[in-house]
């Protein structure tokens, strides 16, 4: 079973994060052979009550996705807190066939997906104006492995 771990999220202009966030999922979702995607929610220490806490509006917002709570881990040396929370491929099964997969059709075969560290950054570029820079706009588009 593959899973996509999100490291990191994190929006410019934070009233857009949610429409940001279904954008990553739905890229996700149709362009990878994955049944769930992971993400690492860090807490951060409170300077009201000096307790740590995620962010409660992120955690909602991961919430109104379906992401479900998997675990919790605590590294008391270091003083630090993460919870784990998963969503499951439920809406683009379409993917889990081989055939259709995007990752297949693009030469590459699961065990290149597997294999061990994997970073995958993805990235958005908005330019103005009529064919403004169309390679670079091409080229900052793709996947990086």
């Amino acid at each position: 079973m593959s899973k996509i771990v999100l490291q990191h999220v994190s929006a410019i202009n934070i009233s857009r994060r949610e429409s940001l966030m279904d954008l990553a999922l739905e890229h996700i979702w149709k362009l990878t052979h994955c049944h769930a995607i992971r993400v690492n929610l860090f807490h951060f220490k409170d300077s009201a009550s000096g307790q740590l806490k995620a962010d409660p509006d992120f955690k909602a917002l991961l919430k109104a996705k379906k992401f479900k709570w998997k675990t919790v881990q605590n590294d008391m040396d270091a003083g630090t807190r993460s919870e784990i929370l998963e969503l499951q491929n439920l809406d683009f099964q379409s993917q889990m066939i081989k055939s259709k997969a995007s990752i297949y059709r693009e030469g590459l075969q699961r065990e290149d997906i597997l294999k061990e560290p994997v970073t995958v950054y993805f990235s958005s570029m908005v330019a103005f104006g009529r064919e403004k820079n169309v390679k670079d706009l091409e080229a900052a588009a793709l996947p990086q492995i």
